[in-house]
């Protein structure tokens, strides 16, 4: 059985002597001993110049074997790399059969320092340790891009906005194809209403990034804000339409925006003067299940305020209960029109 297979990433290797290394074993490793029997060979792969893996988007149909032999030796790379991340994905039907993401390992300076960065990024308080730690794997090797994207997002916590621009565009600079760091920088252009900028990070974060990762889909709901803000409902539309009809599993992060992507995907509509459809749309929304961000008080007053536009009855209604939960506007909308 043949199914589809997904592979993209990058390994950065820190001199010419581990780059060498890691190159001779790889070929020797497919040839003898898997025999041949995995997807790339060292010539698709190896960038001399840049003393890198490179492995770009690429979607085949492979058997589990050739999967799993093409996955082992991207390990391999990454047992001698020193930044940077393999990702591979394995689909049936449109569900995730096999799972990795190979990423360097040992005892390195560097590798030890960003992972030690990782985890303390998590925790309230430690965001100078983070940094510290950042600054020591940076000042090892310069051109970790993940270093600087993750630096960037500490930086953006502890409000050193001029910093976090600079760590994510150095980021984006070292590693084009980073999904990450445009996504975090479009969170900073959003952080500072610079919507029109925010909107292209997260289309970038987006092209950037496999529909299969949970980032995709955080980048197609804010981008989706964005248009909202910047008032373009149609493009809008297109972003939370999109988000609104996947199926997301409860530990997907996703899942906790559901609502929320409804109300935004019937504000985007009722901009469009669609009402009838806001109005089907906001008919889906489960106030039930678990949420995050999501307010009933603004449920209800789109449904007021579709009804109102579209010329129905009821809207009152709904306004009513939206002040109940304590929205400010829908008193105000009550008053003027109710």
């Amino acid at each position: 059985m043949y199914y589809k297979s997904i592979f993209q990433g990058r390994l950065d290797y820190a001199n010419q002597r581990a780059y060498d290394q890691v190159k001779d074993l790889f070929t020797n490793r497919i040839g003898n001993y898997y025999r041949n029997e995995a997807h790339f060979k060292p010539e698709d792969l190896f960038n001399d110049e840049m003393l890198q893996v490179i492995i770009p988007r690429t979607v085949v149909q492979l058997s589990e074997k050739y999967w799993k032999n093409t996955v082992n030796l991207f390990k391999l790379c990454a047992d001698y790399a020193i930044a940077g991340y393999v990702g591979a994905w394995m689909v049936q039907d449109g569900n995730i059969m096999h799972y990795a993401l190979v990423q360097p390992t040992g005892d390195k300076v560097v590798v030890k320092e960003y992972k030690k960065a990782v985890a303390l990024i998590g925790e309230d308080g430690r965001e100078q340790e983070a940094i510290d730690s950042l600054n020591k794997a940076i000042s090892k090797f310069d051109k970790h891009s993940a270093a600087y994207e993750r630096r960037g997002v500490v930086n953006m916590k502890l409000q050193h906005y001029e910093d976090a621009r600079y760590d994510f565009d150095k980021s984006i600079r070292l590693d084009e194809n980073n999904a990450f760091a445009y996504f975090e920088r479009g969170n900073l252009n959003a952080l500072q209403k610079d919507w029109k900028a925010a909107s292209q990070d997260y289309g970038m974060a987006i092209k950037k990034s496999l529909a299969l990762q949970v980032i995709h889909w955080k980048a197609r709901f804010r981008k989706g804000k964005a248009h909202l803000e910047l008032k373009e409902y149609d493009k809008a539309g297109f972003e939370f339409k999109l988000f609104t009809i996947r199926k997301f599993k409860e530990n997907n992060i996703n899942y906790l925006d559901f609502n929320q992507g409804l109300l935004y995907y019937a504000e985007s509509l009722i901009g469009q003067k669609k009402y009838d459809d806001a109005l089907l749309t906001l008919q889906k929304v489960q106030p039930d299940i678990r949420n995050r961000n999501f307010s009933k008080g603004d449920w209800y007053f789109l449904q007021g305020v579709a009804k109102f536009k579209a010329g129905k009855k009821g809207f009152a209604k709904h306004w009513k209960d939206a002040v109940k939960e304590g929205h400010e506007l829908a008193s105000k909308w009550l008053s003027e029109h109710g």
